[in-house]
């Protein structure tokens, strides 16, 4: 089964206000059971194998690159050592 088929049905089953995860012991966890209706009990069943699979990969987590970019704070000339101090204004 490809990618997007998948997606598909992780889409339809979220889309009910259902949430899949993997058990500890690799297995599928739907919940809330309450939800799931027979339609949808036969759709986890026969795509029971590519779930776990979609679960089973990695999550890519996206990169900002502007913040890669970002240099280091240097004190500015005549405060080093001194750091800076941010209080909150008495009153």
């Amino acid at each position: 089964m490809s990618a997007l088929p998948i997606q598909s049905t992780v889409d339809q089953l979220r889309s009910a206000g259902l949430s899949v995860s993997l058990t500890h012991d690799g297995g599928l966890r739907v919940v809330p059971a309450s939800g799931i209706t027979p339609a949808l009990r036969d759709l986890i069943r026969t795509s029971k194998a590519a779930l776990v699979d979609y679960l089973r990969q990695p999550v890519a987590i996206p990169t900002d690159a502007a913040n890669e970019a970002i240099e280091p704070f240097t004190e500015p000339p005549g405060y080093e050592g001194t750091g800076w101090l941010l209080g909150l204004a008495s009153k």
